[in-house]
C-alpha cells in the first residue's frame, strides 16, 4: 500500500489567519478573531527554523505563504503612502491660498486706523502706490473724520487729534478738506508728498463711535443730535427721550433755541434755522417750546402726543463747525476762535487778514467784513491757534484755506483778533419805490419768500428790518395783500431778522416804511 505524504497543519493555520477566517473547535483549532499576522506573531518559515533531520518537504506551500505575507505588507505601505501624499497636497494647496491672499494688496487709497484702542480708533493711514502712508498735514476737522468713520463703517465721528510725531523720512499723504457727505476719502481729493514729507509733523489720530459699542450704550437722556445734514453741525434736530430719538417740529423756534443746540453739540455759531422735512408718519414726537436763556434742550417744555406734528415740519439747524465769533454784540461780531483738537483757540491778529475775514463772514452767514482789529472783543484766554491762515478769499469754509506754521510761536497779550461783519444781505423791501420801503421778503433755502406775522407783532419786526437794512427807524407799517410763507416773531431788539423765532402757518404779509429813504 502506497503511503500518503503527510502535510504540516501549521502553514494551513497561518494561511487561515492571513485570510481573517475564524476556525471552529470542530476543526481541531480555535481562532477567536482575525489577526494581523505581521504584528501579532512573526512567521517562521522552515527555512528560518530548520533542525537537524528536517527537509524542505513543502517548498511550494511556504513560498506561497511568504508571497501572501509580502503582498499584504506592501498593500498597507502603499495605502499609507497614498494618504500621506494626499495630506501633503492639501497642505500645499492651503499654503498656496495663504500666499495668494498675502500678496493681494488693499485697494488704492483705502484707509485704515492703526495703533488705536479698537478697530475704530487710531492713526489714519492711506494705501498709496503700494504702501501705507500717514496722513500728516492739512487742517483736519470733524468733516474729514466723518468720512473716515463712514468708510470704515465705524459709526459717528467722535474726535480728531494729533497723532505721533513723524521722524522716519517716509512719504506722507495730505487729504484735502472733506465736506462731510462723501462716502470715501478718495472723493475728497488728496496731495501726495515725497519721502520725508511728514518729518517734523504729526499724523492724525481719529476716534469713531464704533457702532457695536454704541449699540449697547444708549445716549444720555434728553441729549440732542443733528441728522441728515451736510456736516456734523447741521441737520434735523432730534432729542433722545425714553429710549428713542424724536424730532422737534412745532413751536416758535429761532436763534435762541438753535444757539442752545449748537452749544450742546460743541459746534460754533448759530448760522440759520429753517424748515426741515414734512412730518407725516403720525409717530410720537418730542415737541419743544421756546427757550429764554442759557437752558439746555432738556429743560424745554415737551409734549409726547402721537399726532402733534402731522402736517407740520421738523426743525433744521445749521451751526458753523470749526469757527465762531464770541463776546460780540450779535451773530456777526466777536473774537475769532477756531476749533483745534476738540478745544477752541483764539486766533492771533498777525495770522489773520481781510481775505481770511471774508471767508469767516461768509461761513457764518454774515455780510462783508466791516472791521478787523486785535483785542477788539477781548484778549482771549487759554489756547492760541498756532497756524497762519492763507485764504484766497473765495473759499466757502475756513477749513478749505491753506495754512502754514507760524514763524513766531507766541501771540502777544491782547492780540487775539476781533472781527465785525456786516449783517447778511438776506432781507429786502420790495414794491415801495426805494430799498427802505416795501413788502418784507427774506431769502431762505434758495428763494425769496414773503414774510408773514401776526398783526400785533408787525411793528417789532419792522424795527428789526429797518435796523438790518441801515434804513433808520420805522415810520409806518401797513397791511399787505399777500400771504406770508415765512412766518416770524420778533421782540424788536434783534440785529437781524434771522435772529427772530420762526412760526408755523401762513400769516399776512405787510409793508414797512423806514425813516431813511
Amino acid at each position: 500500500m502506497k503511503m500518503q505524504k503527510s502535510v504540516s497543519v501549521v502553514p494551513l493555520l497561518l494561511l487561515l489567519c492571513l485570510s481573517g477566517v475564524g476556525v471552529t473547535k470542530g476543526q481541531g483549532v480555535e481562532v477567536t478573531k482575525a489577526v494581523d499576522f505581521k504584528t501579532e506573531f512573526e512567521v517562521k518559515t522552515p527555512a528560518d527554523r530548520k533542525t537537524d533531520g528536517q527537509t524542505d518537504s513543502e517548498p511550494d506551500l511556504w513560498a506561497e505563504l511568504r508571497a501572501l505575507r509580502d503582498m499584504g505588507v506592501a498593500q498597507r505601505v502603499e495605502k499609507r503612502e497614498a494618504v500621506m501624499q494626499s495630506q501633503l497636497e492639501d497642505v500645499k494647496t492651503q499654503k498656496s491660498d495663504l500666499q495668494a491672499q498675502s500678496v493681494s494688496p488693499p485697494a488704492e487709497l483705502s484707509v485704515r486706523l492703526v495703533n488705536g484702542r479698537s478697530s475704530c480708533s487710531g492713526t489714519v493711514e492711506v494705501f498709496y502706490e503700494g504702501e501705507w502712508s500717514g496722513v500728516c498735514t492739512g487742517w483736519w476737522s470733524m468733516k474729514d473724520v466723518m468720512v473716515v468713520c463712514r468708510e470704515l463703517r465705524c459709526g459717528n465721528a467722535v474726535a480728531v487729534s494729533e497723532g505721533p510725531l513723524v521722524e522716519d523720512g517716509r512719504r506722507g499723504v495730505a487729504i484735502k478738506s472733506c465736506r462731510g457727505h462723501e462716502s470715501t476719502i478718495t472723493e475728497c481729493g488728496f496731495r501726495e508728498g515725497g519721502p520725508g514729507y511728514c518729518d517734523g509733523r504729526n499724523d492724525h489720530y481719529v476716534i469713531c463711535s464704533d457702532l457695536q459699542a454704541q449699540s449697547v450704550r444708549p445716549p444720555a437722556e434728553l441729549s440732542v443730535r443733528l441728522v441728515n445734514g451736510t456736516t456734523s453741525c447741521s441737520g434735523t434736530v432730534e432729542v433722545f427721550n425714553r429710549g428713542e430719538w424724536f424730532g422737534l417740529c412745532p413751536g416758535w423756534w429761532g436763534m435762541k433755541e438753535a444757539k442752545v443746540v449748537c452749544r450742546e453739540l460743541d459746534c460754533g455759531n448759530f448760522v440759520d434755522v429753517s424748515r426741515g422735512p414734512l412730518v407725516e408718519d403720525g409717530r410720537r414726537i418730542y415737541v419743544s417750546c421756546s427757550l429764554y436763556g442759557d437752558e439746555s434742550i432738556g429743560q424745554c417744555y415737551k409734549d409726547e402726543g402721537r399726532k402733534n406734528c402731522d402736517g407740520e415740519y421738523y426743525h433744521h439747524v445749521t451751526c458753523s463747525e470749526s469757527v465762531r465769533l464770541v463776546d460780540g454784540a450779535g451773530l456777526c461780531s466777536g473774537r475769532v476762535e477756531v476749533k483745534s483738537n476738540q478745544s477752541w483757540a483764539s486766533v492771533c491778529e498777525p495770522d489773520f487778514d481781510r481775505q481770511d475775514a471774508e471767508v469767516v463772514c461768509r461761513e457764518l452767514g454774515c455780510g462783508a467784513p466791516a472791521a478787523l482789529q486785535g483785542g477788539l472783543y477781548g484778549g482771549g484766554e487759554g489756547q492760541t491757534w498756532d497756524k497762519d491762515f492763507q485764504c484766497k478769499g473765495n473759499e466757502s469754509l475756513l477749513l478749505d484755506c491753506d495754512t502754514s506754521d507760524r514763524k513766531n510761536n507766541t501771540c502777544l497779550p491782547g492780540n487775539a483778533v476781533g472781527l465785525t461783519c456786516s449783517e447778511p444781505d438776506d432781507v429786502r423791501l420790495v414794491g415801495g419805490g426805494s430799498r427802505c420801503a416795501g413788502g418784507v421778503e427774506r431769502y431762505d433755502q434758495g428763494e425769496w419768500k414773503t414774510v408773514g406775522a401776526e398783526n400785533w407783532n408787525q411793528e417789532a419786526i419792522a424795527a428789526v428790518v429797518c435796523r438790518q437794512l441801515g434804513c433808520g427807524s420805522t415810520v409806518s407799517v401797513l397791511p399787505g395783500n399777500t400771504t406770508g410763507v415765512y412766518g416770524v416773531s420778533c421782540s424788536g431788539s434783534e440785529s437781524a431778522l434771522r435772529e427772530c423765532s420762526r412760526t408755523s402757518g401762513r400769516l399776512s404779509g405787510f409793508t414797512v416804511i423806514c425813516s431813511v429813504l
